[in-house]
């Protein structure tokens, strides 16, 4: 997927409301923000980004089916633009490890 940096009051707004959420720990509006941000700009260069922050919330909340969507999505949809590829997959195998256990437990 080509990305577009399409810098905007709108976006960087958006973006940045979701990180300062996050870096407030209020997961639940990082999470709703996030997923505005990548509904209203899916195509920005910022959106693997989002979905690994979504992938982190979700591993926080030790929902690893949908972390491991959301880290695979950041890689899968975006192969040129994931900066931090090796991370993505340590944590789908996290998410993998994480899902036997609760399995086992």
């Amino acid at each position: 997927m080509l990305l577009k940096k399409k810098s905007s009051p709108q976006n960087d707004e958006l973006w940045q409301s979701a990180m300062l959420e996050l870096e407030h720990q209020d997961f639940s509006a990082a999470l709703i923000k996030f997923k505005q941000f990548l509904e209203s700009y899916p195509k920005h260069s910022n959106a693997p980004k989002a979905y690994y922050w979504l992938g982190e919330i979700y591993f926080s909340q030790k929902k690893y089916v949908q972390a491991r969507g959301m880290y695979q999505r950041s890689f899968e949809a975006f192969p040129n633009a994931c900066s931090n590829k090796v991370e993505v997959g340590v944590k789908v195998a996290e998410c993998f490890f994480n899902q036997q256990k609760i399995k086992e437990g």
